[in-house]
C-alpha cells in the first residue's frame, strides 16, 4: 500500500496515513467479517488516477451493519475501537457495499492535495 501510495504521488505522511487506514479496514475484515479466522482471503484493488487514488477491499465474510457500527467518543480511551474514526478521517470518501453473495466491498478514496499534484 506504501509503495502504490508513492507511485500515486502522495507525500510520505500522507501515505502513512493510507497505509494505517488499510491496515485498521483490513484488520475489521478479519476481526468481525471473518470472525478473526486469518485463512481467508482480503483482495485489494488499487486504481490511480492524476488527482489521487481509490482502494476496494473485498472480503467474503459476513456483511457488517452500518447502522450498528458508531465510532466511540475519542475521550473513552481504551484499545480497538477506533478503526471506523480512523479510517473516515485520513481518507476523503468511505462508501460501503454488503453483499453476501459478490462480496462485501470497502471503497476508500483518498486525493492529493492540490498543491502537491
Amino acid at each position: 500500500v506504501g509503495k502504490i501510495c508513492q507511485l500515486a504521488g502522495f507525500e510520505q505522511t500522507d501515505g502513512s496515513k493510507i497505509v494505517l487506514a488499510v491496515d485498521e479496514a483490513c484488520s475489521n475484515v478479519i476481526k468481525h467479517a471473518y470472525k478473526g479466522r486469518q485463512d481467508k482471503k482480503i483482495f485489494l484493488k488499487f486504481v490511480m488516477n492524476e488527482s489521487g487514488i481509490q482502494i476496494n477491499i473485498l472480503d467474503f465474510g459476513i456483511s457488517a451493519e452500518m447502522d450498528s457500527i458508531k465510532p466511540r467518543s475519542l475521550k473513552d480511551i481504551r484499545p480497538g475501537g477506533l478503526g471506523v474514526h480512523l479510517i473516515r478521517s485520513v481518507m476523503d470518501n468511505v462508501e460501503y457495499k454488503p453483499d453476501s453473495e459478490k462480496g462485501n466491498q470497502l471503497i476508500l478514496n483518498k486525493s492529493i492535495p492540490k498543491g502537491k499534484r
